[in-house]
């Protein structure tokens, strides 16, 4: 017979799976947070949704994972989705690519309503990013299914009211 395995041998394939044991925990960590979150808010008759980045269910390289670690894919389909197509690439293929990414990993068989996240502001390119309305559009026609969006912020809607109503006084 050959020799036992040494532990030094063993040290780097027992290293890469405690890795996959402990990225496993994680990613099943936030499913459970946002489903039973999801739960207790429904219970009070309050719709739940959760928000997430349409890129932060993938690998990196060989064995890393996105830090965001979500892997929305596992969020429950009762929930609304709301992905954050935020990319910037000066035109919307880039937040498109992102909307249609979640749409093609929707469990078969269910049908979650997917609201997009957008960042921008009405009527100006902002970050290498069209306007608001350019997204919203390109939206509408390449997904007529969608009937909604989010917005990242108030505060890039209407930037001087919202300076402005950071330093109120009565």
């Amino acid at each position: 017979g050959q020799a036992p395995p040494t532990p030094a041998s063993l040290r780097p394939r027992l290293n890469a799976e405690l890795w996959q044991l402990s990225v496993a925990h994680a990613v099943q960590g936030v499913v459970d947070f946002v489903k039973l979150a999801g739960e207790q808010v429904q219970r009070t008759g309050i719709e739940s949704g959760a928000v997430f980045f349409p890129e932060g269910n993938q690998t990196v390289g060989t064995g890393g994972y996105d830090s965001r670690l979500q892997y929305w894919e596992r969020f429950p389909t009762w929930m609304t989705w709301h992905p954050m197509a935020y990319g910037v690439c000066g035109h919307t293929g880039c937040i498109l690519d992102g909307v249609r990414r979640v749409q093609s990993m929707i469990p078969s068989g269910t049908s979650p309503t997917v609201t997009p996240a957008l960042a921008g502001i009405w009527g100006q390119p902002t970050y290498n990013r069209p306007a608001l309305e350019t997204q919203m559009e390109a939206l509408r026609r390449s997904s007529p299914e969608i009937t909604s969006v989010s917005h990242f912020a108030y505060s890039w809607q209407d930037p001087e009211f919202d300076r402005v109503r950071k330093f109120c006084s009565l």
